[in-house]
C-alpha cells in the first residue's frame, strides 16, 4: 500500500484542476454577472475547513529529488513529514544538522516549516510551483572529499580469475659469427671456428599462490677478448649449461609482503649495498604488491562554497577536471603532483557569475612516505656474482641485511638499516624532511669488525621546481659523503674461485651541486660541479693517493628549435676523464671541455642524436625508428663512436621484428682502428653478426600456445569457443594487436600487469549475423606471473528476438522482464519490450526458457523453445501467455 501518490498520479491531478479552472473561465460574462459564488473567492491553499495531506515535489538547490508528504492545516500552516523527508536529506547534512532536524518540533512526525525556518533550516514552500524547496547552508553540509586519483580504473568487461596453474617457457637460440680474428676457443666445428651458437632459458611456473622462477643459458664457449693480466674477468662465455637464477617466491598481497627463497632480487637501502644474495628475504613493498596504492603524503587543499558553483582544479596552470558543487566545505585530495613546488589553484565561480580563486603551494617528493604507513625487508644468506657468465658463491661471506623505513608526518620519513658479513657490520638512521625550503635529508652510519671501526654521514638537498631568485621556476641539488678511511660496508670484498680479493676505491669526500633556471628564450641553463676526494688511508689494492681525485665544473644550456629539434651546449673545465685511471696511466690532468649534443625527431617514429665531447674527444651519432605496435612491430636502430684518444671507434646496427608466434632480430657489430676526430685512415677490426629467435611455450589451466616471450607481470591465452572455432580472435585495438588466437592455436599476451586493475578488450571481425559474442572485454587483476585462460564466446551465442502479447492478442508494451533456462536456472538475461510488443534477448543458448515478464498484478510468463544447433539470429514469432499457450 502506498503511503502517498506517485509523482505521474500528481502531475495528473495538477493538469485535470488546471483543465477545471480554464472551462470555468469559458463562462459567458453574461451568465457570470448573474450568477452569485456559492462562497467568497479565496486565494487559501485549504479551503476544506479541515486538515489535508498530499504531496509535494522537493527540489534540493534547484534539482529535483522525489516528492515527500506535507500536511496543510485549516489555517494553513504547513507541516513536513520527516519521514519522507528523511532519505533526501541524510546524505547533504551533517549529522549534528541532521539531527537538530529530526528533533525540531513536538511531533516525531511532522514538523512546520516556520519551525524549521526559525531553527536555520532554509525550506520554503513556493505555492506558484506548488513545490518544496530546501537549499542548506554550507555550515549545515558534511564536509565534502574531492578524490583526484587518476589511477584508478572503471572496469569495462568481465571479471576473470587467473587459473590455478600456469607457466611458461622462454626460449631465444641463435649464431654468433665473428668476422676478422677468431677467438681463442672451440667453435662447434673445430678450434679457431668463428661459428658460436647460444640458447637462453627463462622458465615460470605458478602453482596456486607459489611461484618458481628459473633463468639459464647453454653456450658453446668462446671469449672475444682477453682480460688483463692482473685481474680476473667477470665476463666472457664457458662452455657447456650455465644456471644463473633459481628461486621460489610467494606474495600476500593484502599485505603487501614477498618471501624469496633461493636467487634473491637485490635488497638494500641508503648508504647499504644490493649485492645478490642465495637465500631467505621477506619484504613489505606497496610498490611491488599494491602499485597502484597512494604511499607518499597525500596533498590536501581545503575550501568553502556558499552556493551553488562550478570549481575548476588547476595544478600548474592546467585544469585537471571541472566539478559542480552545492554550498559546504571541501577537502580536496590526492592531487597529482609533480616533485617540488607545485601551485594548485581552485577557481570558484559561483551561480551569480562571481569568481574567486584559491591559491596555495604545495611540496611534494615521492621519497616521502604518507604518515603510519611502512616499508621493510631483511635477507639473509650467500653472496654471490657471476663469472663468466656462471652464478658463483661466496659461502664463506654468509651476510645479512635489513631496512626499516617509517612515514612519521606528512614531511618527516625515517630509515633505520643494519648490515652485516663475515668482516664487516654497520648500522645507521636517516630521516628525509620536506620544508618550504626544500627537501633535506641526513644519515649517519657507523662500522666495525675485523678491519677497525669507520662511520660515514650523508646530506642531501633537493629544492626541485621552485619559483626562485633568478628565475620564474629552478631547481637546485646538493649532496654530500664523507667516510672515514675505516668505514667499509659488508659485500664490498667478494673471494672468487682464484682467492683473488676484489674492492672498489672509495672517496673520502664526495660533493655534487647543480642549479637549474629558465633563462629566457625558451632555454635553461644548469650549473654544475663535483668534487671526489680520495682517502690515501684506505684499504684497496695499495691506492687510494692523492692522484685519485677528481673534480669538475661545467655549465650547460639547453633549448628546443621547433617541434622536433632540440640542442645543448656544455662549456666546462674537468680532469673526469673515464678512459684514464691511476692504475694504468696516473692522474689525468684537468682540461677545458666542450660538448655539444643535437635530438633531431623528424616525426613520432623517428629519433636522430649526434654528440661530441672534448673532455674524452668522443664524437657519436645514433639513428632509432620503430613502426607500428604490439604484434607486426619492428624496430631498427644505429650507432656509430669513436675515441680520438685511442683512435679507435665501434658501429652497431640492429633490428627486431614482433610477430604473432614469436620474434626475431638481426644485430652486427663491427671494431673500427685509425678513427679519430681529426684524422681518418679507418680499417675493420673483429666484427660480429648476431642472429636471435625468441619464442615462448606458455599454458594455463588445460590449454597450452606457442607465441613470443611472455614478458611484464602476467599473460593470457585467448582462444575462441567451438561454435567460432574456425575464426579469428584478435586481442587488443585495431592500433595495437596484442595477439591473435587462429589457426596455430590460442594467442599469448603477456605484459598484463601485476597487482592492478588490467584490460584485455576483444573482437573476432566475422563473426556470424547475429552472434553474441558477449563481452568484448575481460577486467584483469593478475597475481604475479599469473596465467590466464580466457574463452572467446559461448554456447551462449543466440539473439531470439519477437513479439509478445497479452492475453487478449494486445501487444505487452513498455515491459521489462528475465529470460531464464530451464536446464541453468543461473542464467538469466534481461528482456524489455517497446510499444509494439517486439523484444529481443541477447546471449541465450539452444532449449527452453522462460520469460518472466514484470506486468502490474503479478508476471506473465512466457515459454520460448530455441532448437538445437541454433546459432545468431532466431526469430520466435509471436508468444502468448504460458497458461494459454500450453
Amino acid at each position: 500500500m502506498r503511503l502517498w501518490s506517485t509523482s505521474y498520479d500528481y502531475r495528473l491531478a495538477t493538469i485535470v484542476t488546471a483543465a477545471g479552472l480554464v472551462m470555468g473561465t469559458c463562462i459567458s460574462p453574461a451568465t457570470a454577472l448573474q450568477s452569485e459564488y456559492a462562497r467568497p473567492v479565496s486565494n487559501r491553499l485549504n479551503v476544506t475547513g479541515r486538515a489535508i495531506t498530499m504531496p509535494f515535489p522537493l527540489r534540493i538547490y534547484g534539482r529535483e529529488k522525489g516528492e515527500v508528504l506535507v500536511r496543510i492545516n485549516a489555517d494553513d500552516r504547513l507541516l513536513v513529514s520527516k519521514f519522507s523527508l528523511a532519505p533526501y536529506v541524510k546524505d547533504i547534512l551533517d549529522p549534528d544538522s541532521l539531527s537538530a532536524l529530526q528533533n525540531t518540533g513536538p511531533d516525531e512526525e511532522y514538523v512546520a516549516i516556520d519551525a524549521l525556518r526559525a531553527n536555520g533550516f532554509n525550506l520554503w514552500f513556493d505555492p506558484a510551483l506548488q513545490e518544496l524547496q530546501f537549499d542548506p547552508s554550507a555550515d549545515q553540509r558534511p564536509t565534502g572529499e574531492i578524490d583526484l586519483n587518476h589511477n584508478r580504473t572503471v572496469l569495462q568487461g568481465v571479471a576473470v580469475d587467473p587459473a590455478p596453474v600456469s607457466g611458461f617457457l622462454n626460449v631465444s637460440t641463435g649464431f654468433d659469427y665473428v668476422w676478422g680474428s677468431a677467438p681463442i676457443s672451440q667453435g662447434i666445428w673445430g678450434p679457431g671456428s668463428t661459428l658460436s651458437s647460444r640458447v637462453d632459458l627463462e622458465s615460470v611456473m605458478r602453482l596456486g599462490g607459489v611461484v618458481i622462477e628459473n633463468r639459464g643459458l647453454y653456450g658453446q664457449g668462446w671469449q672475444a677478448q682477453s682480460c688483463p693480466g692482473f685481474i680476473v674477468c667477470n665476463y666472457g662465455e664457458s662452455a657447456g649449461f650455465q644456471r644463473e637464477l633459481s628461486r621460489l617466491i610467494y606474495d600476500i598481497p593484502d599485505a603487501a609482503m614477498r618471501f624469496e627463497a633461493g636467487d634473491l632480487d637485490p635488497l638494500g637501502r641508503s648508504i647499504q649495498r644490493a649485492p645478490d644474495l642465495l637465500g631467505l628475504s621477506l619484504e613489505k613493498s606497496h610498490r611491488k604488491l599494491n602499485p597502484t596504492k597512494n604511499i607518499n603524503p597525500t596533498s590536501q587543499t581545503s575550501f568553502r562554497i556558499d552556493r551553488l558553483s562550478t570549481v575548476d582544479v588547476m595544478i600548474n596552470s592546467v585544469v585537471l577536471q571541472r566539478l559542480q558543487l552545492a554550498p559546504g566545505n571541501y577537502n580536496v585530495r590526492d592531487l597529482p603532483l609533480t616533485t617540488g613546488a607545485n601551485q594548485v589553484d581552485l577557481s570558484i565561480v559561483d551561480d551569480t557569475g562571481h569568481q574567486h580563486v584559491v591559491t596555495s603551494t604545495t611540496f611534494f617528493d615521492t621519497q616521502l612516505l604518507a604518515p603510519g604507513l611502512s616499508e621493510w625487508g631483511v635477507a639473509f644468506g650467500a653472496p654471490s656474482y657471476f663469472l663468466n657468465q656462471e652464478r658463483t658463491y661466496a659461502f664463506d661471506l654468509l651476510m645479512g641485511t635489513g631496512f626499516y623505513r617509517y612515514g612519521v608526518t606528512d614531511d618527516l620519513t625515517a630509515l633505520g638499516h643494519l648490515q652485516s658479513d663475515a668482516y664487516v657490520s654497520t648500522g645507521g638512521l636517516e630521516a628525509l624532511r620536506a620544508t618550504p625550503w626544500g627537501l633535506f635529508g641526513l644519515g649517519v652510519a657507523a662500522s666495525g669488525g675485523q678491519l677497525g671501526a669507520g662511520a660515514a654521514a650523508t646530506f642531501n638537498w633537493s629544492r626541485i621546481n621552485r619559483f626562485g631568485w633568478l628565475g620564474d621556476r629552478e631547481s637546485m641539488l646538493l649532496s654530500a659523503e664523507y667516510r672515514t678511511p675505516q668505514f667499509h660496508t659488508p659485500g664490498e670484498f667478494v673471494t672468487s674461485q682464484e682467492q683473488v680479493l676484489y674492492s672498489e676505491l672509495n672517496y673520502g669526500l664526495r660533493l655534487d651541486a647543480s642549479y637549474s633556471v629558465l633563462v629566457g628564450l625558451e632555454t635553461t641553463a644548469t650549473l654544475s660541479g663535483r668534487l671526489r676526494l680520495s682517502d690515501p688511508d684506505q684499504l684497496i689494492l695499495g691506492y687510494g693517493t692523492d692522484e685519485d681525485n677528481r673534480y669538475g665544473t661545467d655549465i650547460t644550456l639547453s633549448r628546443p628549435f621547433g617541434t622536433w629539434t632540440s640542442a645543448s651546449l656544455t662549456l666546462g673545465y674537468s680532469n673526469e676523464s673515464y678512459l684514464t685511471t691511476p692504475i694504468v696511466t696516473g692522474n689525468a690532468d684537468p682540461e677545458f671541455r666542450i660538448a655539444l649534443r643535437i635530438n633531431v625527431r623528424p616525426d613520432t617514429d623517428t629519433s636522430v642524436l649526434a654528440g661530441y665531447d672534448t673532455l674524452n674527444d668522443q664524437a657519436s651519432v645514433s639513428a632509432y625508428r620503430n613502426s607500428g605496435q604490439g604484434v607486426g612491430r619492428w624496430d631498427a636502430s644505429v650507432n656509430v663512436q669513436t675515441f680520438g684518444r685511442e683512435d679507435t671507434g665501434t658501429l652497431t646496427a640492429a633490428t627486431t621484428y614482433a610477430g604473432n608466434r614469436g620474434e626475431v632480430s638481426l644485430a652486427h657489430s663491427a671494431g673500427l682502428k685509425g678513427v679519430a676526430f681529426n684524422d681518418f685512415y679507418a680499417s675493420a677490426g673483429n666484427q660480429r653478426t648476431s642472429l636471435r629467435v625468441g619464442g615462448a611455450v606458455a599454458f594455463a589451466g588445460q590449454h597450452v600456445a606457442v607465441g613470443p616471450p611472455v614478458r611484464g607481470g602476467a599473460f593470457a591465452l585467448v582462444y575462441p569457443h567451438e561454435s567460432i572455432a574456425d575464426k579469428e580472435v584478435v586481442v587488443g585495438s585495431a592500433d595495437m594487436v596484442r595477439g591473435r588466437a587462429d589457426g596455430l592455436g590460442p594467442a599469448v599476451v603477456s605484459g598484463i600487469p601485476a597487482y592492478a586493475p588490467g584490460l584485455l578488450a576483444v573482437d573476432v571481425p566475422d563473426l556470424p549475423l547475429g552472434y553474441s559474442l558477449g563481452s568484448a572485454a575481460f577486467d584483469t587483476y593478475a597475481p604475479y606471473h599469473g596465467g590466464y585462460n580466457l574463452e572467446v564466446g559461448s554456447s551462449y551465442s543466440v539473439v531470439a528476438y519477437g513479439r509478445l502479447l497479452n492475453s487478449d492478442g494486445t501487444p505487452l508494451g513498455l515491459q521489462t522482464g528475465t529470460a531464464r533456462s530451464s536446464s541453468n536456472p543461473a542464467k538469466v538475461v534481461a528482456v524489455f519490450t517497446n510499444r509494439d510488443g517486439k523484444f529481443a534477448a541477447d546471449g541465450i543458448a539452444p532449449g527452453q526458457w522462460v520469460i518472466d515478464m514484470e506486468t502490474q498484478d503479478r508476471p506473465t510468463q512466457y515459454l520460448l523453445t530455441v532448437p538445437d544447433g541454433t546459432d545468431g539470429l532466431y526469430r520466435t514469432g509471436e508468444l502468448r501467455p504460458a497458461a494459454e499457450a500450453s
